[in-house]
């Protein structure tokens, strides 16, 4: 199923920028909140055919089948503005949350294993220009 629409596969992966200080300042509660409506936000901004997994802690990846690099790589920058102009309320103080996300499309030979440390890669490249951003790997 994996290697079946080679090409036309996206894979994301993202995370929430600055996470802790949502546990920190707020209580486990509150980030476990913030976690659930990043989920529903991202849930809600891809099609019924794509999937969407917690990869750990505050990092999730997104599958995006029959998707090409760049409409996955334009969906990716929809996901994160959803979420930098979704208003999150904590105790009566408007908080931004934002995500940095790493894009990267299947490839021939790809494994499991190999699409998600370029993923992961691509997001690290995110993270280090300044987060709240999209990056791409080939």
């Amino acid at each position: 199923e994996f290697q079946r629409f080679q090409e036309k596969t996206t894979f994301i992966m993202f995370d929430i920028d600055h996470f802790k200080k949502f546990n920190d300042n707020y209580g486990h509660q509150v980030g476990d909140k913030v976690l659930q409506t990043v989920a529903r936000l991202v849930q809600n901004n891809i099609r019924k055919t794509d999937y969407l997994f917690r990869y750990g802690g505050e990092e999730f990846s997104v599958i995006l089948t029959k998707t090409n690099i760049k409409d996955g790589t334009k969906l990716a920058e929809i996901m994160r503005a959803a979420l930098a102009n979704h208003v999150f309320k904590f105790k009566g103080e408007r908080v931004s949350v934002n995500i940095s996300l790493g894009v990267t499309p299947l490839k021939a030979g790809d494994t499991v294993a190999s699409l998600i440390e370029r993923g992961d890669k691509a997001l690290y490249k995110a993270k280090e220009n300044g987060r709240n951003r999209v990056e791409v790997l080939y």
